[in-house]
């Protein structure tokens, strides 16, 4: 009969604004709580119409079926409690778009704790417009680098196309018509910070050349990769940090700042050989393996080498190397502002207790990924609260590598067993 036809009708429109209403909730929910890290907050925002319409839906086709008494006195009372329990849905999820998804630089900084444990404890110590700006180019960084990390199975020309667009969508935003919530954030930050374009640019740069299969001949053409993807990011920080004193002394503390980045890029590659042969990827110098008889193809094919002799002094040989570009780049800290030392010391010491889980792990890079253990870092980071800002340490104009018997200005130079 009609009636039944529209008491049907009504109750499954009903059943659908329910469905979007609860739906959107759990899947909001469930990917700031952490359970689902994989999905990127952006997209989630662009559901919340369908929650408004979700919504409208329900209420609409509740409100007419108790205007048609077409439910009994107890169904009255539950269709009112459900819709109260709507209620409260709708204004939690809104209250959830004001204060995360439209927060300025909430998008940017979402990815933090999933990436970089490190970065994500160590911006705590910084005032909040810097720890927005940190935030900002990290999400920069972070975004290109995933789209080459995503390449795997897709066509290298697809991969470049896209990675060309969102060089496009930088040049953009560096013009004042950013797209997004990153180019926002990073437009505000180059504005604020003063950042530069061509570091920008040579983040873009570094992260493309993992296009083309990896090779590095020598240490110098590593040190060249590392400065593309790590050194530009130091350069990045070094700006938004500040350096008090003028001109002069913020290039001293830059040049510390991308012997730093070296030292962390190395220490990524380091910890990560048995990820990066998955990929087909070796990023280890070849004369470097060759000096200690080895070759990239047993890096990228050969699961044993993590019980060869040769492996461990190989790699007790990078481990020494970071650790001297690690303390070459320290006295650079005392040259930023006061209150950005501890972010800084905190993901330098941070990446540098890597090296000490590497070790731990009897330099098996390939089975098992090195980690600090929560107890060391929650040491770590009370060891640089309780350390406070530091004062510059005078003559010095740059970073002194001690590698060997010999001193060294340029990570380049920090070549096999000097």
């Amino acid at each position: 009969s009609p009636s039944i036809f529209a008491y049907t009708s009504i109750l499954s429109l009903h059943a659908i604004g329910l469905a979007i209403i609860v739906g959107i909730n759990t899947l909001v929910a469930l990917r700031l709580l952490g359970f689902v890290p994989g999905i990127p907050l952006p997209p989630l925002r662009k559901l919340f119409p369908w929650m408004y319409l979700g919504f409208t839906i329900n209420t609409f086709s509740g409100a007419s079926l108790l205007a048609a008494n077409l439910t009994n006195d107890l169904g009255n009372w539950l269709f009112l409690a459900k819709l109260v329990f709507i209620l409260f849905a709708m204004v939690n999820l809104e209250l959830t778009r004001i204060y995360v998804f439209d927060r300025p630089g909430a998008l940017s900084s979402a990815g933090l704790p999933r990436h970089a444990r490190t970065f994500a404890l160590a911006s705590s110590f910084l005032p909040a417009r810097k720890r927005r700006g940190a935030f900002a180019v990290y999400a920069f960084c972070r975004l290109a680098d995933d789209i080459v990390d995503r390449a795997e199975g897709r066509d290298p020309a697809d991969v470049a196309t896209e990675l060309g667009l969102y060089r496009a969508g930088v040049d953009e935003a560096l013009h004042g018509r950013p797209e997004g919530p990153v180019f926002r954030e990073l437009d505000r930050a180059v504005r604020d910070f003063g950042v530069p374009r061509e570091v920008l640019v040579e983040l873009l740069d570094g992260v493309a050349c993992d296009l083309q299969p990896a090779f590095y001949k020598s240490w110098g053409d590593l040190t060249s990769y590392c400065e593309g993807v790590a050194s530009s990011v130091g350069s990045m920080c070094t700006y938004i940090f500040g350096v008090p004193g003028g001109d002069a002394v913020r290039e001293r503390a830059l040049k510390y700042a991308r012997t730093l980045g070296v030292a962390m890029q190395l220490t990524n590659i380091l910890r990560d050989v048995g990820e990066d042969a998955q990929r087909g990827r070796c990023y280890l110098p070849h004369e470097d393996l060759a000096f200690f008889g080895l070759s990239a193809d047993r890096v990228l094919n050969d699961p044993t080498l993590k019980d060869d002799p040769r492996w461990h002094r190989l790699m007790k040989h990078q481990v020494a190397r970071a650790r001297a570009l690690y303390r070459a780049a320290t006295p650079g800290i005392s040259l930023l502002a006061p209150d950005s030392q501890r972010c800084a010391r905190a993901c330098a010491d941070g990446y540098a207790a890597i090296l000490g889980a590497i070790e731990a792990n009897k330099y098996d890079s390939f089975s098992v990924r090195a980690r600090v253990g929560t107890w060391s870092r929650a040491s770590l980071l009370w060891s640089v609260w309780r350390s406070g800002p530091a004062r510059p340490e005078a003559g010095s104009d740059g970073p002194v590598i001690e590698w060997g018997t010999r001193t060294y200005s340029r990570p380049e130079e920090v070549d096999l067993c000097a």
